[in-house]
């Protein structure tokens, strides 16, 4: 018979490979500051299925990760490791569960299995593209972008600090010069300093890509933006393209990920029909949540 078992925190380092290596650091080194359960199936003493979850503030907790290996689905495991994970919340005082995933847009089974699980309906958050250099030095609207006249780019780390305080005031006389989302300032620690750029019009910054290394192979564009006055002419497409360049130039990281919002519908119409010939997979992060009983 096989069980789902709660793992204390030294037990399930062993199963950390069952969760994506951007997540493996919260199960080999749990934060102190955080309440986390793990739960997991070993078959054989070989670990096969692992969730874990997260405390965070008002009693909610999120519900960090779910896998279980190919050969043992279609067993009722990943229902198991649900509930199982979510009565040890419910029983800690939580109230609420919380789970950020990605589905693919061509196959919905898990958000079909997390309705059925008792999850609210997801709400879409953003498009996640996935694809490579190879299709990307394929792309004809992308190798023909050249930069704008009076535009250059520049490393996001090369921008000086007259630059940055321009741009920062200009968010503070107009807070819709750039969505909060897109906020450069929020994602430049740790970015990728040959790939992540900055694109300057007239001296002044009107875009950026800044990028991090998501594992081995692939480089995640994390943050892309041009100003709305510019995005009708398509100046976003030589920073992504320059991006392209240089992640192929000096690093060895053949993939690449980035992330369109869907509140934002210009650029998820053109990541829907322009882009989506010429990636690898599209899917949708989604957020969904479901109130425990204790």
């Amino acid at each position: 018979m096989i069980a789902v078992e709660i793992l204390s925190p030294d037990v399930a380092g062993a199963y950390a490979h069952l969760t994506f290596p951007a997540l493996r650091h919260l199960v080999t080194a749990p934060p102190r500051d955080r309440e986390m359960v793990f739960v997991g199936v070993a078959v054989e003493d070989e670990p096969v299925a692992f969730a874990f979850g997260m405390g965070g503030p008002e009693r909610q907790f999120e519900m960090v990760s779910l896998y279980v290996q190919s050969f043992y689905r279609g067993r009722g495991l990943r229902g198991a490791l649900t509930e199982v994970l979510e009565k040890a919340f419910a029983a800690r005082g939580y109230g609420l569960g919380v789970h950020f995933f990605t589905v693919d847009a061509e196959d919905q089974a898990y958000a079909h299995f997390l309705l059925k699980a008792g999850w609210s309906q997801p709400i879409l958050r953003q498009a996640v593209c996935k694809t490579d250099l190879a299709h990307a030095y394929q792309t004809p609207w992308l190798t023909r972008a050249h930069i704008p006249e009076n535009s250059t780019i520049r490393p996001w780390s090369e921008i000086s600090a007259a630059e940055r305080e321009a741009l920062r005031a200009r968010k503070v006389v107009d807070p819709d010069f750039y969505p909060d989302l897109l906020d450069p300032f929020h994602f430049e620690a740790d970015c990728h300093d040959a790939t992540s750029l900055a694109l300057l019009q007239d001296g002044a910054v009107v875009g950026w890509v800044l990028t991090h290394v998501l594992d081995e192979r692939t480089l995640r564009w994390t943050c892309s933006y041009v100003t709305e006055t510019l995005q009708g002419k398509g100046h976003i497409l030589p920073l992504w393209w320059e991006v392209a360049k240089r992640q192929k130039r000096h690093t060895k990281l053949d993939h690449f990920i980035y992330t369109t919002p869907v509140d934002k519908p210009r650029m998820l119409r053109f990541a829907l029909r322009r882009m989506r010939p010429w990636l690898l997979s599209l899917g949708y992060a989604c957020v969904t949540t479901k109130p425990l009983v204790p």
